[in-house]
Order: structure tokens, then C-alpha cells, then sequence
């Protein structure tokens, strides 16, 4: 029993013996300050790491004090509504939200089939013009080193829908961005295809409870298929 015990720790130290998740509540404990960095991340390397981006469009960067009430299935917390990440346009026509975006950096040393999900609330004053609003990405872009250059993954986006009185869960997988599987360094660029308007109106988009999954390579378990066979031998002349 102990050498299969050593195996499962071993296992556990690789970060090979479940999923890699890493998750953004972008708010403190008590849910009254943002906090742009991980609420917590298990077998990535390193922290994961998020950033927003205002793009072109000059649009406001911040965080909105009404974000998504949300349990958290890997660890079954669930969190209050607290805060979101946030990008406004303000009420002129001076600004919009033209190649607005957030990117994220993780360590994809031996993981594979990255997935993404969040809550999204895209909205403008006036529910009947909601104009240049964001509904899904215009690009996804990848680099593999902080000074390369993006690369267009070629993934088409699904939509989400456009709710000014409250969030929509939009989902994702990644797995066919076969190129950032097991590196070390991953970052991925999400431009919202959000845009000029047509009149003064305010518009912005407030993203809530980001999540990030990636599972083992095949490769990388097969590494260790011989090492379990010792270790069920060891046991057996045991």
C-alpha cells in the first residue's frame, strides 16, 4: 500500500494526476476589494496570471462593484456577487470599445485541452441601441515567449448574449490550439469584437468568475506507465 501511495504523491507532485484548473473571483475574501490576480490555481506550474487591455477604442479600465454570485465546482466555494473586471466607453462618442480585451499567461508544461468559461454582462444605456457592445471575440491571438509575436489561433468564437440586467455564462474549449500544449510559457490574447458607436451612449462590459482547465498531455502519463508498473511489481514480491 505504501508504494502506491508514493506513486499518488508523485502523481500529485507532477501535477499529472487530474485536471489543471486556475480560477479569477477578482474580488478579496469578504468580496468588498478587486483583486485582479488568481483566487487560487492547482496544477499549473506557476500562478496564471490575467490582465485587461483597453484597446484602440480608448475605453476606461477598472472594476464594477456588482459582480456574479458563483459556486465554484473544483472546490464547491462559492462566492458573492462582489466585483468584476470592467471596461467602459463612458456616454460621448470620444470613446468606445474598440480592440478591448484581457490576455492571460500560464505555464502548459505537460497539460494539454485548455477550456475556458465566464460570466459576461455586456450593456449599454439605452437597451434599444445597443450598439458597437461586445458580443464574443473578434480574435484569439497566442505567443510563446512575452517578446514574440501574436499569432491568430484561428478559433471562431461563439456569441454570448447581450443582457444589460445580468450576466450570461459563455463557455469555451480550447483544445484545438494544438500549439500551446505543453509549453512553459502560454499567453493568450481575447480582442472583443465590440466596437465604434453610432451615438452617444455608454457601453460596457464587466467579466466575472474566469476559469481555466487543462488536463494532463497523453504523452506525459505514458512517462509514468512504466514507473507504476514498477512500483505493482514492487508490491507484489513485497
Amino acid at each position: 500500500m505504501k508504494h502506491f501511495l508514493s506513486l499518488a504523491t508523485l502523481l500529485c507532485s507532477t501535477g499529472l494526476s487530474h485536471a489543471a484548473t486556475a480560477y479569477w473571483s477578482f474580488q478579496n475574501g469578504a468580496g468588498n476589494v478587486y483583486v485582479p490576480d488568481a483566487t487560487y490555481h492547482s496544477g499549473f506550474a506557476s500562478a496564471p496570471t490575467f490582465s485587461a487591455f483597453a484597446g484602440t477604442g480608448g475605453a476606461t479600465l477598472g472594476s464594477h462593484g456588482a459582480g456574479q454570485a458563483y459556486t465554484e465546482p473544483t472546490t464547491s466555494t462559492s462566492y458573492v456577487g462582489g466585483y468584476a473586471t470592467y471596461w467602459d466607453s463612458g456616454g460621448t462618442q470620444e470613446k468606445n470599445l474598440t480592440g478591448a480585451g484581457f490576455t492571460v499567461t500560464m505555464d502548459m508544461t505537460s497539460l494539454s485541452d485548455l477550456s475556458m468559461r465566464f460570466d459576461i454582462r455586456s450593456a449599454a444605456g439605452d437597451p434599444n441601441n445597443k450598439v458597437g457592445l461586445p458580443t464574443s471575440f473578434s480574435s484569439i491571438n497566442y505567443r510563446l515567449s512575452d517578446t514574440g509575436s501574436w499569432t491568430d489561433s484561428g478559433i471562431a468564437a461563439p456569441n454570448w448574449t447581450i443582457s444589460p440586467n445580468g450576466f450570461y455564462e459563455f463557455n469555451m474549449n480550447l483544445a484545438a490550439l494544438d500549439a500551446i500544449e505543453g509549453q512553459g510559457y502560454v499567453e493568450l490574447q481575447f480582442i472583443f469584437n465590440g466596437g465604434e458607436k453610432t451615438m452617444e451612449q455608454p457601453q460596457n462590459v464587466r467579466l466575472d468568475n474566469l476559469q481555466f482547465t487543462a488536463v494532463p498531455e497523453p504523452s506525459a502519463l505514458a512517462l509514468l506507465a512504466p514507473l507504476a508498473g514498477v512500483v505493482f511489481l514492487r508490491r507484489r514480491k513485497d
